[in-house]
């Protein structure tokens, strides 16, 4: 069987939804905790079919772009070219998404993101941290706490 050798292809949908809708930063920090929350579950059964090793759960975040806390705009008056004075969301150090790594018992943590960054006003992308490694065992972490009903995609 003969392959194309592609080097990478990326598929960008529309949806045809509002930005809020289709990238709703609430539904993407409780499927976050879902998921990680799920697997927490089965850890003492991880454990017991594979006792002289160390647990490491690995999250591929495959979301495009990223989230910004605005300050004081209304999410529903932002489009394209606005300008806003806006904080991006350091997902590794969210800390309601650090609670939901924090209890779930693995050893470790691995969360790779690859399409992470942000567009600069200019139009060029800002990249931001692609892969976090958490070492569970007694972690301690400056968290950041954001205001869900101000967070926005960078995606607009």
């Amino acid at each position: 069987m003969i392959f194309l050798i592609l080097k990478q292809i990326l598929l960008l949908g529309d949806s045809r939804l509002p930005t809020e809708e289709d990238h709703n930063f609430d539904r993407y920090s409780k499927n976050f905790d879902r998921v990680i929350s799920k697997h927490a579950k089965k850890v003492d059964q991880y454990r017991k079919n594979h006792p002289e090793c160390k647990l490491i759960f690995f999250v591929l975040d495959e979301s495009l772009g990223n989230y910004l806390q605005i300050h004081n705009l209304d999410k529903s008056n932002i489009d394209q070219g606005t300008s806003m004075l806006a904080k991006p969301h350091c997902f590794w150090a969210d800390s309601v998404m650090v609670k939901t790594i924090k209890k779930c018992n693995a050893d470790y943590l691995i969360w790779f993101k690859p399409f992470s960054y942000i567009e600069s006003a200019n139009g060029s992308n800002i990249d931001l941290q692609k892969i976090v490694i958490y070492k569970l065992n007694n972690l301690k972490i400056d968290t950041i706490r954001y205001d869900t009903k101000y967070v926005i995609s960078s995606e607009i």
